[in-house]
């Protein structure tokens, strides 16, 4: 090699070397806890950052790259509009937005949720059922608007586990718990109604000590119940002003007459009887004439409304007349199961919104809960005429009330006196409750052309009455709940 090349390659050599000996400046910054948590931020992400659920309708959201290590927490920050279960599942409840948050151990993911009412156009006569598990019931659905050219209906459960349904609507309860059935017109799967069955274990076979009872008037007797169970008892009379019963089986001759006391477990099954004859006490021999004046004792006075029962009216009126005005302000009452709990909530969605929504037990409820009567619990008639109770509405009930099984017209009931403006009425012949008001009218939210119409499958409210959306001698009340104090 000649000495140029060689110094050359020595230039080369010592360029290299000053090169490697410069400082390495460093751009990116050093990891810390925060930059860590936004590197995981970047890895998991929710599948849809906005979607759409028609009210009644359920949803899964989920989320993307997780390890099954995380802690994850869902919120929803409307959960009267859009639930959300902690699967991540969120349920549409009444039309509105709400943002849905699963935070991730810490870190939040979010999407919008906008629930919308959903153009139904099928009636079904439950919304809600409560069966015993082996127990069936044929649900009937009606079109509310013209049929579809094919009108052929498509039924299906969100729970096989819990109930099954055949392809006549005819249902049939499996296991413990709750699902919805939904009917759906084949040509147009949007044209759906739903029902929400809940299902509980069959607790077997009840029995009354006696099927028969004979008392004289001021008597007492007691009934028992042989059963294989704890479950809640709910005692109930056909004409308390003939046989009155209590909440612990002792039954008490008032009157001359008959009456049929029953005895049914809290929200299951189906009562069973004991038949009641009382007959008037045996008259004492007549003492002889010594001068002394005899005061003979007075009838028992009728019962008559409380002043609670009066405020009960006064706040139905208040709502009937708020829907009146709101009616010609083109701002609507509908009728929907998905609704808020309270009078106040209410008023301010239909504010806001332009729209709300009731049904036929709500407005009873929202007046109790005015009162002080009744919190957040719920209790509604069912099909039969039954009342089913959620949580202790039932207790909080009979602080302030009774409780009567009647089982009659309410013609018959006037007759008696048995029927009081004020009174809460559930009825056999469908699933309705509503309140009298007096003078053959009731306060009613119902779907009763006498307080609105159907306008494009949807009711639209009028007014909540007082009006005659009952006949009054052949729409049987099943139960009376009565505010006595």
């Amino acid at each position: 090699m000649s000495g140029k090349n060689r110094r050359a390659r020595r230039m080369m050599l010592f360029a290299l070397i000053a090169a490697l000996a410069l400082p390495v400046r460093i751009s990116a910054a050093p990891e810390t806890e925060s930059s860590a948590a936004a590197g995981t931020a970047q890895e998991i992400s929710m599948d849809e950052s906005r979607v759409s659920v028609a009210v009644g309708d359920t949803y899964k959201l989920n989320l993307k790259n997780l390890t099954g290590t995380e802690t994850i927490v869902w919120t929803s920050s409307k959960p009267a509009v859009v639930a959300v279960n902690q699967r991540g599942r969120v349920r549409a409840k009444a039309a509105g937005e709400s943002v849905i948050t699963a935070e991730v151990d810490g870190v939040p993911y979010r999407c919008m949720v906008k629930a919308e009412e959903a153009a139904s156009g099928i009636r079904l006569d439950r919304s809600e059922l409560a069966l015993v598990v082996d127990e069936t019931y044929k649900l009937s659905a009606e079109f509310t608007e013209e049929s579809p050219a094919d009108s052929t209906l498509v039924w299906k459960s969100e729970d096989k586990k819990v109930v099954k349904v055949n392809s006549r609507g005819k249902m049939r309860a499996i296991g413990a718990g709750t699902a919805r059935v939904i009917v759906q017109s084949k040509a147009d799967s949007s044209i759906r109604a739903f029902c929400e069955v809940t299902v509980t274990e069959d607790v077997g076979v009840m029995r009354l000590s006696a099927a028969t009872l004979s008392l004289k008037v001021g008597e007492k007797s007691q009934l028992t119940v042989t059963r294989d169970d704890d479950t809640a008892l709910v005692w109930g009379t056909s004409d308390r002003s003939v046989a009155a019963v209590n909440q612990k089986g002792f039954v008490r001759g008032k009157k001359a007459g008959t009456a049929v006391v029953s005895v049914q477990r809290k929200g299951i099954g189906s009562p069973i009887y004991c038949h009641v004859t009382v007959t008037a006490a045996e008259a004492e021999e007549e003492p002889e004439d010594d001068g002394e004046v005899v005061v003979e004792e007075e009838e028992a006075e009728a019962p008559k409304a409380s002043a609670s029962a009066a405020r009960l009216l006064s706040l139905l009126d208040k709502y009937s007349k708020q829907v009146q005005a709101d009616k010609a302000a083109g701002i609507r009452w509908e009728y929907s199961n998905s609704a808020q709990n309270t009078w106040s909530k209410a008023y301010n969605a239909s504010r806001k919104n332009k729209v709300t929504y009731v049904n036929c037990a709500l407005t009873a409820r929202w007046a109790l809960r005015e009162m002080g009567i009744l919190d957040s619990a719920n209790f509604w008639g069912v099909a039969g005429g039954g009342i089913t109770f959620r949580g202790t509405s039932r207790e909080q009930l009979l602080e302030h009330c009774e409780i009567i099984q009647v089982n009659k017209t309410p013609n018959e009931l006037l007759a008696e006196g048995n029927l009081l403006p004020g009174d809460i009425c559930t009825h056999v012949g469908y699933q309705h409750t509503n309140v009298y008001a007096g003078d053959n009218l009731w306060y009613d939210s119902g779907r009763n052309n006498a307080i609105g119409s159907y306008q494009d499958g949807t009711f639209v409210f009028d007014s909540f009455g007082p009006a005659a959306t009952v006949s009054m001698d052949s729409d049987k009340i099943g139960y009376i709940i009565r505010i006595v104090r």
